[in-house]
């Protein structure tokens, strides 16, 4: 007797659905992410370095580092002179790095879309000299937000009241106010735990 299966889009329990495989992993996508300082991307189930991902892919952040250079004089520069790159490759590897090294489920190359850059923990945030002008997240950059309404999110992020907020970046109370009400207006946040979902949903935490 033959048994037939009509569920199968039904993954069994303890499967992954479409929505939580990062991609690469199961199609033709491209997710980058840094590793001990080198690019790498999966795409078709294979984590390679960035110089093995197809070459329309490698076009394609090119293209991308070409945009930001136009938009800003000073990125070509600041990036030769602060990671000591080389060729031209090294340049956009490094602004790749910069823009995309995080690891999620959302793609960083899609065919004829360009991705959002990221907000991740590199590792170097406060104290990078090429921060805001190499690496410019679109959750930053969309909402215009400066460095300290960044740091204070973070905080927020923690839980942490106005008072708390103060005492760690030494200044006063009515100054962490006036960011916090700056954020509410430029996210357009009505209060505490919309920004903090804000920050979760962008990875803009310690």
């Amino acid at each position: 007797m033959t048994i037939k299966h009509h569920h199968k889009t039904t993954p069994a329990n303890g499967g992954l659905q479409s929505a939580h495989v990062s991609a690469g992993l199961v199609d033709k996508h491209v997710e980058l992410f840094s590793f001990n300082g080198r690019l790498m991307g999966t795409n078709t189930g294979h984590a390679v370095s960035f110089d093995k991902l197809p070459k329309i892919a490698q076009m394609h952040f090119a293209s991308m580092y070409e945009t930001a250079k136009n938009d800003d004089a000073i990125l070509e520069q600041t990036i030769k002179q602060e990671f000591n790159c080389k060729t031209y490759w090294s340049e956009v590897e490094q602004w790749a790095i910069c823009n995309f090294g995080g690891f999620d489920k959302d793609p960083d190359y899609l065919l004829h879309k360009d991705p959002q850059k990221e907000y991740w923990k590199c590792g170097y945030r406060g104290k990078c000299k090429a921060e805001g002008i190499v690496c410019k997240p679109d959750c930053v950059c969309n909402n215009e937000l400066s460095k300290r309404e960044v740091e204070i999110i973070k905080y927020i992020s923690e839980g942490l009241q106005a008072k708390e907020i103060a005492y760690k970046l030494m200044i006063e109370i009515t100054t962490v106010r006036t960011h916090e009400r700056n954020i509410h207006e430029k996210l357009g946040c009505n209060n505490r735990g919309e920004i903090i979902k804000f920050a979760f949903k962008n990875n803009i935490i310690f």
